[in-house]
């Protein structure tokens, strides 16, 4: 059963990106491609003005390049395997769920529940890290629930092995993953009485060689991809405190934002999930208690690290103070899963005088965020709209409902979550099999239905908007020269440009760009094939005219008649 429905999840996102063509996020998804460029022993992309980024999830894609040279074809086989990796959040949350005790039916419903989650299926149709990082935080947390929960004995020490490498793999994949090392080791300090030395020093001395590996593969592709950077720039240290006009308040807002997102984007069961999760490690079986106790820290210390640390980053990195960045839901998604299967799990007990105050107080903290958002949006520009890709799922409500969204329509949004959990109480107010099973198909298909409106409206149109009537490079004079030169001043310089050129390196395959300013310099005589703006005079020197790239401000030129 658990392999078919893990088919069928991975089916459904493959069925969603079936449409795409290339990668729209830019700098963030040619990152990814060009560090599998790199590692399928490909040539490198100039990405020296922007972030770096990590080579975990790029190593997965390597394959898409041995099977295929056709740009268009690799970016659809690099989805297939996010499609992939995002679907393995379904058996991780079962195996999760059965961990901390919960019974085999009920663990199974909570993981098809939380496996269609928005923020789950829409990062897949993405060449992104967040399919992968979401996989593995739930593998930190369950890892680390065994380690606690089977000490000194064998079980516990491949468990401690098997966290150690998960250490590793987190610090290959994202700077967040870092995060979840430090959060990790903490806990691991916490529990030590517990746990036992030996297994800690094992998980520990595991984790050192699993990291070694993990930085050597993130130098490898620095030094491609990155030439001339320091680094010190694979950890990268950010504050907002010191960027004018942020301080402090600014954070703790955003950090609210953050947790609002994750509330209304799941309909509370993310953060019923957080009160659940502690609800569970506090009463029940005293058998139990260390081992849920354990999930209740990991999970609560993940979430509080991710958002009090993501609101300093946002708020000095930031281009804008546009109002998604108040409410960012991107750097939290990996939560989303694991937060959702500890509400349904709570959804689906048998209420008594405490689930009841629990759901009643998950209502009023929602209250409480909206209130914080809502003053917060005061410190943020809300006259410019805010951008849906990093909030899928509050901008996916947000367009169904009637008015300007500048102020992404925190009230109405928050209501329309608090009737869905309420009508998801009122479902199971007397819990038997239909009821329960009646509360799950609720909760799976409210989340299928969130996930395509999301993918549709934002990822595949910003797709058919990019590369709209053949704008994708995809043409021989690109993916078949081995030195093209670009011009830098195309599009008045800056990041319009960069953005331009990476996009365009990603299509151009084997070649290698080579930059130059047509207002300065000629173009490089090695390069057979020049990419510059229609203003460029390239038949002034000799070039012949070889093809416009619709949709775009970019010509094709070529030596020779």
């Amino acid at each position: 059963m658990l392999v078919l429905l893990f088919c069928l999840a991975a089916g459904f996102r493959i069925l969603l990106s079936l449409s795409r063509t290339g990668p729209i996020v830019v700098a963030d998804e040619i990152g990814y491609l060009a560090n599998a460029r790199v590692l399928a022993g490909g040539p490198p992309i100039d990405l020296s003005t922007a972030t770096y980024y990590y080579s975990g999830s790029s190593l997965l894609i390597v394959p898409a390049y041995w099977l295929s040279s056709d740009p268009v074809t690799i970016y659809q086989l690099a989805l297939v395997v996010q499609a992939l990796v995002s679907a393995v959040v379904l058996p991780l949350l079962y195996a999760l769920c059965r961990e901390v005790g919960v019974s085999q039916a009920r663990s199974l419903a909570a993981a098809v529940a939380a496996s269609v989650c928005v923020d789950s299926v829409f990062w897949s149709d993405y060449v992104l890290t967040e399919s992968l990082f979401s996989c593995l935080l739930i593998l930190w947390v369950w890892m680390g629930v065994r380690v606690v929960r089977f000490g000194a004995v064998r079980q516990g020490y491949l468990s401690a092995v098997c966290l150690g490498v998960t250490f590793g793999l987190l610090g290959a994949t994202h700077p967040r993953g870092l995060i979840l090392v430090a959060v990790g080791g903490v806990v691991g300090l916490a529990f030590m009485r517990k746990i036992g030395l030996l297994p800690v020093l094992v998980c520990a001395g595991t984790a050192v060689v699993a990291l070694g590996v993990g930085l050597w593969l993130n130098v490898i592709t620095m030094r491609a991809n990155y030439p001339g950077r320091s680094l010190s720039s694979l950890i990268p240290v950010n504050g907002g405190s010191d960027r004018p006009g942020t301080g402090l308040a600014d954070q703790a807002f955003s950090t609210s934002g953050q947790v609002w997102y994750l509330a209304v984007a799941s309909g509370l069961l993310a953060l019923y999930g957080v009160l659940h999760a502690w609800h569970l490690a506090l009463t029940g079986d005293k058998a139990l208690r260390t081992t849920r106790l354990a999930a209740a820290v990991l999970v609560t210390g993940a979430g509080a690290a991710f958002t009090i640390g993501s609101a300093a980053v946002l708020l000095v990195s930031a281009p804008t103070r546009s109002p998604d960045y108040l409410v960012y839901g991107r750097y939290v998604a990996a939560l989303m899963p694991v937060l959702i299967a500890f509400g349904v799990v709570g959804m689906l007990r048998t209420p008594d005088r405490t689930i009841w105050i629990l759901r009643g107080a998950t209502i009023a903290l929602a209250g409480v965020l909206t209130v914080l958002v809502g003053i917060g949006l005061n410190r943020f520009d809300t006259s410019t709209p805010p951008r849906p890709f990093p909030i899928p799922g509050v901008s996916t409500l947000a367009s169904w409902i009637p008015g300007n969204i500048s102020r992404v329509h925190q009230v109405p949004i928050t209501l329309v979550a608090m009737v869905f959990f309420a009508v998801c109480c009122g479902v199971v107010i007397r819990p038997g099999r239909r009821s329960r099973a009646a509360v799950v198909a609720l909760i799976t298909v409210s989340g299928v239905a969130l996930s395509v409106s999301a993918v549709t409206s934002i990822a595949q149109k910003s797709d058919d908007f990019g590369y709209r009537a053949g704008a994708a490079f995809d043409v021989p004079l690109v993916t078949r020269t081995e030195r093209i030169a670009w011009d830098s001043s195309m599009a008045g310089g800056g990041v319009p440009n960069i953005v331009a050129r990476l996009n365009f390196a990603y299509f151009a395959n084997d070649a290698t760009i080579e930059q130059f300013d047509s207002t300065r310099q000629a173009p490089p005589d090695s390069a057979s094939v020049i990419a510059a703006s229609p203003r460029f005079k390239g038949d002034a020197i000799g070039l012949t005219r070889a093809y416009k790239v619709p949709g775009r401000e970019i010509v094709l030129w070529t030596r020779g008649r």
